[in-house]
């Protein structure tokens, strides 16, 4: 990721969403966020699917914890931001960010490295919101 920050088809827009911190009755449909980390890749990668959480860690990938919690999907407790995964063999990186212009450019093939849509990871609030 941090290769990619250097191209100028690149923005960072700075936080993307905010999480719950932790589970609550109120919002029954929360899973946790875990952190990942590639030394060997130098990349982070957030994910709530427990499956793929397992195979990261098979790969090696170190485990940094949970970060907090997100929705698996949109319409319940007021979730309005997708959170896309990307992936480009070419680079050896996984990207992950909201709906916008770069989601756009990744889906058109605008930003080199060939990124292949993987899905939306999970769902969390607006960055400024209070889950």
């Amino acid at each position: 990721m941090q290769r990619l920050r250097r191209l100028p088809e690149v923005t960072d827009l700075g936080a993307i969403g905010s999480l719950a911190k932790e589970k609550t009755n109120s919002c029954p449909y929360l899973k946790p966020v875990h952190h990942l980390f590639s030394n060997k890749l130098q990349m982070d990668v957030y994910l709530t699917n427990t499956e793929v959480y397992k195979e990261r860690l098979r790969d090696g990938f170190e485990n940094k914890g949970i970060i907090g919690y997100a929705l698996a999907g949109p319409e319940a407790c007021q979730v309005s931001v997708a959170i896309y995964t990307f992936f480009s063999q070419a680079l050896g990186t996984t990207v992950q960010l909201q709906n916008g212009t770069d989601v756009l450019q990744l889906l058109r093939g605008q930003i080199p490295g060939s990124f292949l849509y993987q899905g939306v990871e999970f769902y969390v609030w607006e960055p400024d919101a209070s889950p």
